[in-house]
């Protein structure tokens, strides 16, 4: 508690031994220090600070607020200097508990219409929602100079749309460091990057579509904060029939963009990949990048393989593959809609069978995190409809998992996995069962992978 010395001479210092703030959480904030009002004109002020698992941010969500969610931190820092002359230095660890999402409210990756606006309707004599402008006081001189370390499994979102259906959602950590000086406003240096991460994205041409982010995707900061250098890679499994020597046969397309440059000078660049099948590979390798980029364009648009050189590989115009494109799309934007806390994803795919009978697979996938985001539960299935489609009770769901994360650093996990859409070269279909204990390192040489010690 804030104590005071006792002569006979009038007080000018005030010293505070473990002073206790207190946010939303149960952890406090331990302020060590002094306040010095031996120049009225000049309040020294020299505190450290230090916190352990502090909630920094609990905020839930309003209309109009451009950031909620919750931040956990550690915090080891010291104030100095005078109430106009401020310099504040020390580390902030952001915590893997953290759960914050972000309002990109001017982006250039805005999927709004737009159209949107072009006419308004206002009735101006409804003042429920003008707001007053308020002028927020700008600090004379104060100097930041803050570590910011982010642990991997610290989860961030940034929503793309006002609405919630656009987004991105990322797990991953770095090392940065923030600065902050009234010549030169907030700076940032450093990267984060991504463990894991889902794109929700849409354009005019292109419906609603789930992106993975690959894991080693980063977003550097070079300085300003609304301006990083980003370079992200993401891809959708998309499945559909092609033809070739007459015989209809399913292929499966890894289709997706990869971002790169700042975020005011953004590129992207649409990418196609046929993994399985090494017929339809290697016609993409010998497209130009301009080609491959119109051939994926076509298949998120329309769901189907077109190219320019007419091949015998070209699935060609299918009225049921746009179709099936454009239910998929609906249903995805239904669900993100309505489920906006729960990541529940639908698609629709048309294939073929070894017999060459047309089958339709419905698919979904549900996710969820629990406790801090240190339980993770997914839910997957898949039912067939055609001639050949062999569905039984048992097959609505086809993989079940549940992962526990052991430490804050993301770096163990136990799993429990339930498998059976598992093909084998031997058996052919197989189901897996079982628990597993799962590490993850990251490491410049592959000795370091076995290094268990701290340095």
């Amino acid at each position: 508690m804030p104590t005071a010395s006792t002569c006979g001479w009038p007080t000018t210092r005030l010293r505070m031994d473990s002073l206790r703030v207190y946010s939303t959480g149960n952890e406090p904030l331990l302020v060590h220090g002094t306040v010095d009002f031996a120049r009225p004109d000049q309040i020294a002020v020299d505190m450290s600070l230090a916190a352990t698992n502090y909630e920094l941010i609990n905020a839930r969500r309003q209309t109009g607020a451009v950031a909620y969610g919750r931040a956990y931190v550690d915090c080891n820092a010291r104030l100095r200097g005078t109430l106009d002359n401020m310099r504040l230095m020390g580390n902030v660890k952001v915590l893997s508990a953290t759960d914050l999402t972000y309002v990109l409210t001017d982006s250039p990756l805005s999927a709004d219409d737009p159209l949107a606006g072009l006419v308004e309707f206002v009735d101006f004599t409804d003042t429920v929602r003008i707001e007053a402008p308020t002028e927020r006081p700008r600090p004379q001189n104060i100097n930041i100079f803050m570590g910011l370390q982010i642990e991997d499994a610290a989860q961030l979102h940034c929503l793309l749309s006002a609405d919630g259906t656009n987004y991105v959602d990322l797990e991953g950590g770095g090392d940065l460091t923030m600065t902050y000086s009234p010549e030169r406003d907030l700076q940032l240096n450093g990267r984060y990057t991504v463990t894991s991460g889902t794109l929700k994205y849409t354009m005019m041409v292109i419906p609603l579509r789930e992106f993975v982010i690959h894991s080693g995707s980063y977003v550097e900061f070079r300085g300003p904060v609304m301006n990083p250098y980003l370079s992200l890679s993401a891809t959708e499994r998309v499945t559909t029939t092609i033809t070739q020597n007459d015989k209809p046969r399913s292929v499966a397309f890894d289709v997706g963009m990869d971002i790169s440059q700042t975020l005011d000078n953004m590129g992207l660049e649409f990418t196609i990949e046929a993994p399985e099948d090494m017929t339809v590979q290697n016609e993409l390798a010998s497209m130009s990048t301009e080609q491959r980029g119109r051939v994926a364009v076509t298949m998120l648009a329309t769901g189907m393989y077109i190219t320019d050189s007419g091949s015998l590989t070209s699935g060609g115009l299918s009225t049921q593959n746009a179709l099936n494109a454009f239910l998929q799309s609906q249903i995805s934007n239904i669900t993100s809609k309505a489920l906006k806390t729960i990541d529940l994803s639908m698609g629709v795919e048309q294939g073929t069978s070894a017999t060459g009978a047309t089958t339709t697979d419905y698919s979904f996938r549900f996710a969820k995190r629990f406790w801090g985001n240190r339980i993770s539960v997914i839910v997957g299935g898949r039912v067939s409809t055609g001639e050949d489609a062999t569905n039984t009770g048992q097959s609505l769901i086809d993989n079940v998992s549940i992962e526990y994360r052991l430490d804050k650093s993301a770096t163990r996990y136990v799993t429990v996995f339930y498998d059976k859409d598992r093909e084998s070269l031997l058996d052919g279909e197989v189901m897996e069962m079982g628990a597993a204990l799962v590490l993850r390192r990251k490491s410049n040489r592959l000795g370091e992978l076995f290094l268990f010690k701290s340095r």
